[in-house]
């Protein structure tokens, strides 16, 4: 679950690029005589007039002076992975050795997010001869690794696709970039439709 929390989070981040990279795009494209150097007679029909900028109050954008601070809330001890305590060997005045104990020492948390690397298991299944009656027998595949792609992998792909609104081929570029996961637009699409045959199951 850790895993799949990590790897949305790197793929929210590559969306946020994605979507910066596209708006810069469309304002190259959105460009008139009404904001940009064109003459008038480039612009496309239907061009709307350039309106005439509203009063800006006195007031900057962003926090405003007084406005209580907010700052970030703490991670749970719990769900901390390392803690480790900086203490002072000796006094920055004088250079004497320190000793004693901060009660109350302060706090500084750094979230950070480990290196994605994709996990693959090989399942070799071997055929045997019996020295009885001489049938080969092969060992079956585990039910639950005979798709491709493990759980986590496929739940990821199902949520970019469903939740996140992503093309098939953006999910592809995703998990290639983050994880080094190679997926064909092909196999998003075939997974798409065995989740969404699993999810109705029930229901019917």
């Amino acid at each position: 679950m850790v895993q799949l929390q990590v790897l949305l989070g790197a793929a929210l981040e590559r969306i946020r690029q994605l979507e910066q990279e596209n708006a810069q795009l469309r304002e190259r494209l959105g460009q008139n005589s009404t904001n940009s150097s064109r003459a008038p007679s480039s612009d496309p029909p239907g061009t709307a007039r350039a309106q005439k900028k509203k009063k800006r109050r006195g007031r900057r954008p962003g926090g405003q002076p007084g406005h209580p601070k907010h700052e970030r809330a703490w991670v749970p001890l719990q769900s901390v992975d390392e803690v480790v305590e900086l203490v002072p060997e000796q006094c920055q005045q004088c250079q004497r050795k320190l000793k004693g104990q901060d009660s109350e020492p302060q706090r500084h948390q750094v979230v950070e997010v480990e290196p994605l690397k994709a996990r693959v298991t090989e399942y070799r299944s071997h055929q045997v001869r019996c020295q009885q009656c001489g049938l080969l027998t092969r060992a079956d595949v585990p039910a639950e690794a005979r798709s491709a792609f493990g759980e986590r992998l496929g739940a990821s792909m199902s949520l970019l696709v469903g939740k996140y609104r992503l093309s098939k081929r953006l999910v592809c570029e995703v998990l290639s970039d983050l994880g080094g996961v190679q997926v064909s637009v092909g196999s998003v699409s075939n997974l798409e439709q065995h989740m969404s045959a699993a999810l109705q199951a029930p229901v019917e």
